[in-house]
């Protein structure tokens, strides 16, 4: 409907984009996940004395920094977002439920699940910089 209605090279309206945004997020994600359903994506973990940055691909909710620095072995943990891909919020289970925005299906890639996945993984790899 929206390539009938808006020919190539007119500009589109905020109304426009409006419009069309969550129903092409929507099915870009669906294409996605049946293409591959897995998600990869690089976790980089650096030390740096008692200090640690590690690196994700998301725009995260606060509770998945917060469950990370809390359970860190670094004295500071510093997240670093939106590096090397997606650049896509990672909701929580509340975010979810709640019918927030930003964890919906056209404005992110994984669940509350890779969430959980992702504070796992960074803790791992955390670890593993102190018990060398």
């Amino acid at each position: 409907d929206a390539r009938a209605r808006l020919p190539a090279g007119q500009p589109m309206t905020m109304e426009d984009y409006l419009q069309v945004y969550e129903p092409m997020g929507v099915v870009l994600r669906w294409e996605r996940q049946n293409h591959n359903p897995d998600y990869a994506f690089d976790v980089h973990v650096i030390r740096l004395g008692n200090a640690v940055l590690a690196t994700n691909p998301f725009e995260l909710f606060a509770e998945y920094g917060i469950r990370m620095r809390a359970r860190s072995r670094a004295a500071h943990t510093l997240l670093v977002q939106l590096c090397d891909d997606a650049g896509v919020y990672l909701p929580t289970r509340a975010a979810v439920s709640g019918g927030s925005y930003s964890a919906k299906p056209a404005t992110s890639i994984l669940g509350p699940e890779g969430g959980d996945a992702l504070v796992e993984e960074t803790l791992m790899a955390i670890d593993r910089l102190f018990d060398r």
